[in-house]
């Protein structure tokens, strides 16, 4: 428990370089926060070989050696940590967490002020972070910090209510695109979604999109009798849950969104669908059409959240 004099103390304490020893300590304190919390956390350490494996090697190598490291230290313990990954154009924080004994003294927010300083100096233009949804006192605090969530929704339903979703308009022909490929058209047109939410789209998909992009699966450009591409879609199939993302030209045509989803539809090999339509915009153009074919309305375990600095 917190002693009285400890809140002084962490008011005059300063952000100090984190060791390799330190990460060993906050991987302890990281797996201690997170568990029943983070669902792919969660899944990481199913085992008993997973957790020691996730608390002795992964974590402290991982953010120690990738990351920049920095902890508020009080009474010769860390109360608090942070770790920062750069890119060439945002600043993502990787991860921040305050001991228990020390919250609601403003160390996170201290933490946060911290980072959006050292991205200012290396001239960077944008802030990101990733957030567990269940984690509710996390995502109220960077609200507040003035971070806006990225587009994070799916609908989960059956293939075969997928099928049976009427055709509109002319047909989309696939064109599966080679991993050379594939890059370029998910980063244009995730970067339209993030524009809707006046988010600096640009920035953060210079950094990130290969790190939200899936290396593995399929990869479709979607074409019609248009000059250009009708949209963008990748597939991956995992524990027998087909997870399809359709990045439309146009978010706001619910003719060409119906066209899209049909033209993909007979390729999910699962009978489980979780379908990703890249924005809200889509997401409430179909959503009354999906939702008459059984399809509901989700969020994602995490959700990017972003802020220009």
């Amino acid at each position: 428990m917190a002693s009285d004099k400890e809140p002084m103390n962490i008011v005059q304490c300063q952000p100090a370089r984190v060791s390799l020893n330190d990460s060993y300590d906050i991987a302890g304190l990281m797996c201690s926060s997170l568990a029943g919390v983070d669902v792919e956390f969660d899944a990481m350490i199913r085992t008993p070989l997973r957790r020691w494996w996730t608390r002795h090697v992964y974590l402290p190598a991982y953010f120690h050696f990738l990351n920049e490291g920095w902890k508020l230290v009080c009474g010769g313990q860390i109360a608090a940590y942070l770790y920062l990954l750069f890119g060439r154009q945002t600043c993502h924080v990787n991860d921040i967490g305050v001991v228990p004994a020390y919250r609601r003294q403003g160390l996170a927010r201290r933490l946060m002020a911290f980072a959006e300083e050292r991205a200012r100096a290396r001239s960077l233009t944008a802030m990101t972070l990733a957030v567990t949804v269940r984690n509710q006192p996390a995502v109220t605090l960077y609200l507040s910090l003035g971070y806006r969530a990225a587009a994070h929704h799916f609908w989960s339903g059956r293939r075969d209510a997928l099928l049976a979703v009427p055709a509109r308009g002319q047909p989309v022909r696939r064109r599966e695109l080679s991993p050379a490929q594939r890059i370029q058209p998910f980063c244009d047109l995730w970067g339209r979604s993030l524009a809707t939410l006046g988010l600096p789209a640009a920035a953060v998909v210079a950094d990130q999109a290969r790190q939200w992009w899936t290396p593995v699966g399929r990869a479709f450009e979607l074409w019609g009798d248009e000059p250009g591409p009708l949209g963008y879609a990748d597939l991956v199939s995992r524990n027998g849950t087909s997870q399809l993302r359709v990045l439309p030209a146009r978010s706001d045509d619910e003719v060409l969104l119906v066209r899209l989803v049909g033209a993909l539809a007979p390729v999910v090999p699962d009978d489980e669908v979780q379908l990703e339509l890249g924005n809200e915009t889509a997401d409430t153009v179909v959503a009354a059409l999906l939702q008459a074919h059984d399809f509901q309305y989700s969020t994602h375990g995490r959700m990017l959240m972003v802020k220009a600095v």
